[in-house]
């Protein structure tokens, strides 16, 4: 006769099911968390102050140096929540990522973006590709509710914004 074997002996941690049979403690977990920094950043109104406030988010050489996508985070009153320097990119382009973009807006309870970029040519004369690119943040930002106020190109010592030039 076979003696009885004892049953394997199994973890006695409960198992919670969720998505489809998987085993819960397999999912990774999304934490939103948002710090309210006490640092006062100013307020903005209009695009010569982004355009100072961006060109300070460069380090020494660097805004002559590669393309950089800078986001302005701000709240309904045009203060600054916190800025999010998104890309460095090469010598003629940077990709900026309109989930990443509105990612932060939505942790940081923005009401309104703007988005900045250099041109290391010393050109501000915004590009098919950038007018573009601020059509569909736009579009985007107007499902989610949250404003571009503009799209300012810096370079050292000018800028272009795309609110002054009636292209929002």
């Amino acid at each position: 006769m076979q003696k009885n074997k004892r049953p394997h002996r199994q973890k006695r941690d409960v198992l919670y099911f969720g998505l489809s049979g998987i085993p819960q403690y397999f999912v990774p977990q999304i934490r939103v968390q948002y710090n309210k920094s006490k640092l006062y950043l100013g307020k903005v109104t209009t695009a010569k102050e982004v355009a100072d406030f961006i060109r300070k988010t460069y380090g020494k050489g660097q805004i002559e140096l590669q393309e950089a996508y800078v986001i302005l985070y701000l709240n309904a009153a045009n203060e600054i929540i916190g800025y999010y320097k998104h890309t460095i990119g090469g010598i003629t382009q940077s990709i900026l990522d309109p989930r990443i973009v509105f990612s932060v807006a939505v942790t940081s309870l923005s009401t309104s973006i703007i988005i900045s970029h250099n041109h290391p040519s010393g050109k501000v004369t915004p590009s098919p590709e950038d007018e573009q690119l601020t059509k569909q943040i736009q579009q985007a930002g107007m499902v989610l509710k949250i404003r571009l106020l503009d799209h300012v190109i810096v370079t050292k010592n000018d800028y272009y914004s795309f609110n002054d030039h009636n292209k929002l």
